[in-house]
């Protein structure tokens, strides 16, 4: 009976660390792959040329948003599963930071989306109103990303902090999350385009790539009686 229920933990923890880990990844490429809503033009219908001539990026971007959200709603279960028992309030909160992550990024993503269907319809709906709608959703799409990498810098710190409760994240790994999370929360906002919070991304990222890995070897059984390094 012991064994059957262990051997279940193990295939949650690996189906933990296997979904983490294609979730960060995700995360990363949508990061990468963000259309910067940028024109050196001036007038608006320059700017509106500017959006029309780039709706395949802006079209990529708004499906990897999507992507990411479904694949990090999709970990909710099974990382509460996991982590639920060690540091219940820090797991709790951070299954809240999970939802509200993929919240956020979907409806960025269709926000996205719908900023390409009117930009390709423009010069048959051209007006003021199109314009306005377009320079709405603009802004917030910029502000849920904003929100959403704030929350996945939380995300990654809470994580962090629940290590020293209990070991099941490795000490490198720990380090690297507790250090980039701060980062994140800061720099989205302070300043989005600065290189240290590119480094951040991917610094979280590999933190979270290593705690991904150390849950799938613990569920396959590689690690048992090894050292947490």
């Amino acid at each position: 009976m012991h064994n059957n229920k262990r051997g279940k933990i193990r295939k949650i923890e690996v189906l933990t660390g296997i979904i983490l880990i294609l979730a960060t990844l995700s995360l990363l490429i949508s990061y990468l792959l963000n259309f910067e809503y940028i024109s050196p033009e001036h007038s608006i219908e320059e700017d509106m040329n500017f959006l029309l001539e780039s709706t395949i990026p802006q079209r990529i971007s708004s499906i990897a948003w999507m992507t990411t959200a479904l694949i990090t709603l999709s970990l909710l279960p099974f990382y509460l599963i996991t982590f639920y028992r060690f540091h219940r309030v820090a797991h709790i909160i951070n299954g809240l930071l999970i939802t509200i992550m993929a919240t956020v990024f979907f409806r960025a993503a269709l926000a996205g989306l719908s900023i390409v269907n009117i930009v390709e319809s423009f010069p048959e709906n051209e007006g003021i109103q199109s314009v306005n709608q377009v320079l709405s959703l603009i802004k917030d799409t910029i502000l849920l990303i904003q929100i959403g990498v704030t929350v996945f810098g939380g995300y990654v710190f809470i994580l962090s902090i629940s290590r020293f409760r209990k070991a099941r994240i490795p000490l490198f790994g720990t380090i690297l999350l507790i250090l980039s999370g701060p980062v994140l929360i800061v720099f989205i906002w302070m300043n989005p385009e600065h290189l240290i919070l590119t480094s951040a991304m991917a610094v979280a990222s590999i933190g979270l790539f290593i705690t991904g890995t150390k849950l799938v070897n613990k569920g396959l059984g590689n690690s048992v009686k090894q050292p947490i390094l």
